[in-house]
């Protein structure tokens, strides 16, 4: 991070001159873009590597999180060298800005909710939470759930080509059937559309979530999509009751990766039972994922593949739920 900011404040002071050199800016901007595509290549090799099984989760999250916040401290960078562009009237220059405007565009694909949630767990910010990974080829998916909110970054990258450009209004149309929810709901918050014409980004800014999604102009398919939903939007796709030791546990849950909610109440009376919730796989030990000690839900990921929920409340009762996904269940 001292090495970004210190390399932008360079760049800065070189630029503030009286007459700035055309070649200099066309330097800084070929720099620019070089950068970005590095950032580009490290991503692409550590999710390649963990598909391959030789990067560990951890370790995959550390590396997009890193590269999260390289690419953000790196928007600053185009900020400080388009200011100095946008006060000439070249038409060189205005090649260049435009240019940097699609470096811009490219550098916010690298970021996104779930990075941003995972470096704040790194640093000790936050306290650790489970993130699900999804990758295959072309394509992988971050989720995660904080603070009442589930977070999605999904990453389609063969949905993407090059040479074509979209209209405002193409991806205004892509955007109202693919995410209906977020579409009519924008009039009570904030939306915009822009990008450099190669893609268009559509984002959404509502009360209940945000929404901001890359529409490619040669495919006019979504590839990059970063989501944020309050947890109380969620809309179950299975319910599930089981009821055991006089406990009755409820879950819902959607998709792979997607959010799973329990909750915990007593068999004869209905109130709520404060119990700790854990989820076990492979025959592997059970991992703790939250308590219902304040007579609320327990809200966690979504397992891939059969999974068993072990409720154990206060006095010692217990309820098992084995669960398994549908095909149907995983979308990416």
């Amino acid at each position: 991070a001292a090495t970004d900011r210190l390399a932008t404040g360079t760049i800065e002071q070189n630029l503030s001159v009286e007459a700035v050199d055309e070649q200099q800016l066309a330097a800084s901007v070929d720099a620019m873009a070089a950068t970005a595509d590095r950032l580009r290549q490290r991503e692409a090799a550590a999710v390649d590597a963990f598909a391959a099984g030789d990067r560990e989760p951890t370790a995959l999250l550390e590396e997009l999180a890193l590269i999260g916040q390289t690419a953000d401290r790196l928007r600053d960078r185009v900020d400080v060298i388009d200011g100095h562009i946008e006060t000439t009237d070249d038409d060189r220059q205005r090649a260049l800005s435009d240019r940097l405007t699609t470096i811009d565009y490219e550098l916010r694909m690298l970021d996104g909710p779930v990075r941003a949630y995972a470096a704040d767990v790194f640093s000790g910010e936050r306290p650790a939470g489970r993130v699900s990974i999804q990758a295959g080829p072309e394509n992988f998916e971050l989720t995660a759930i904080d603070d009442g909110s589930y977070l999605r970054e999904a990453y389609r990258f063969d949905n993407r080509a090059t040479g074509g450009q979209i209209t405002a209004s193409t991806a205004e149309d892509i955007v109202a059937a693919q995410y209906p929810w977020f579409w009519e709901r924008r009039s009570s918050g904030t939306w915009s559309i822009g990008g450099p014409g190669s893609l268009s980004l559509v984002s959404i800014e509502i009360d209940e979530g945000s929404l901001q999604t890359f529409i490619d102009g040669t495919t006019e398919e979504r590839f990059v999509e970063h989501q944020r939903i309050e947890l109380d939007e969620i809309v179950p796709v299975t319910r599930t009751t089981k009821r055991q030791d006089g406990l009755a546990v409820t879950v819902e849950r959607t998709y792979v990766g997607g959010p799973l909610d329990v909750r915990v109440v007593d068999a004869d009376t209905g109130q709520p039972v404060a119990a700790d919730v854990s989820i076990g796989q492979n025959g592997q030990e059970s991992v703790f994922v939250g308590s219902t000690s304040d007579g609320g839900d327990v809200w966690t990921l979504t397992p891939r593949g059969t999974f068993t929920l072990t409720i154990l409340a206060e006095d010692d009762s217990a309820a098992f739920v084995e669960l398994t996904p549908q095909d149907a269940d995983s979308v990416l």
